[in-house]
């Protein structure tokens, strides 16, 4: 395997017959970035050498299978959530999207000690263990989803129990009062198009005030930009 050539090179020890049907499979290990612009993706090529001269044939002329409407059959944990005959091209990657981010309250009143702050979660990607580390070479994170722009509470503490789904329930979630940021990484790996409800309770200030605008982001994953995507939760 040359990673920088994209070359996968197989050595065959026995005799190949003509008209035979061979399925071979390995696997890769996906990047942190989407990438989607699959008129830009070079043709695949598969070359005999050196018995048969270096003959080479691109599949299809595109490098690609035949795009089928199809739906891809569910392996493990990692449903194809949705899939499209987008999925199956070798490369690639889903941009990830919010299909759920509800942010809601369950008491508007000044002074409560016990607002419970709920929250909605479907994403069209799995959150995976197996991210690669922004500063060190290993692949070893977990992405943290982050709600921003909670400001007005009396809430002073460092940390958040959450309740809820698994595995969102049962985490400590870190918390800045000033920005008004709650910041959770998932116990264990996420299904995409799986629903995930959960609360942290939070304690209202004496004063009234205007709902303050949100945000929520999934640090580590990036769109074809190479930016983590900020979207505004639905109330």
């Amino acid at each position: 395997w040359d990673r920088d050539a994209g070359t996968f090179l197989v050595s065959v020890n026995s005799t190949m017959i003509a008209g035979e049907l061979y399925v071979l499979a390995f696997k890769l290990h996906n990047p942190v970035q989407a990438n989607t612009n699959t008129s830009g993706f070079q043709p695949l090529r598969v070359v005999a050498s050196p018995n048969m001269n270096g003959e080479s044939e691109i599949f299809n002329g595109s490098g690609y299978a035949v795009k089928q409407d199809t739906t891809l059959t569910h392996t493990d944990a990692y449903q194809y959530h949705n899939s499209t005959a987008d999925d199956l091209w070798p490369q690639y990657i889903r941009e990830i999207s919010y299909e759920m981010k509800m942010v809601n309250q369950s008491k508007p009143f000044p002074c409560a000690p016990d607002n419970q702050i709920m929250v909605g979660l479907t994403l069209n990607v799995p959150l995976l263990s197996s991210c690669k580390h922004a500063d060190v070479n290993v692949f070893n994170v977990t992405p943290t989803v982050s709600i921003i722009g909670l400001k007005g509470s009396e809430t002073q503490a460092s940390n958040l129990a959450l309740t809820g789904s698994s595995p969102f329930g049962g985490v400590l979630a870190s918390w800045n009062k000033t920005t008004g940021t709650i910041s959770m990484m998932p116990s264990a790996e996420t299904v995409a198009g799986q629903v995930y409800y959960f609360s942290f309770m939070v304690t209202n200030k004496a004063e009234g005030q205007a709902a303050p605008t949100l945000s929520m982001r999934t640090d580590t994953i990036l769109d074809a930009l190479g930016q983590v995507p900020v979207v505004t939760p639905d109330a």
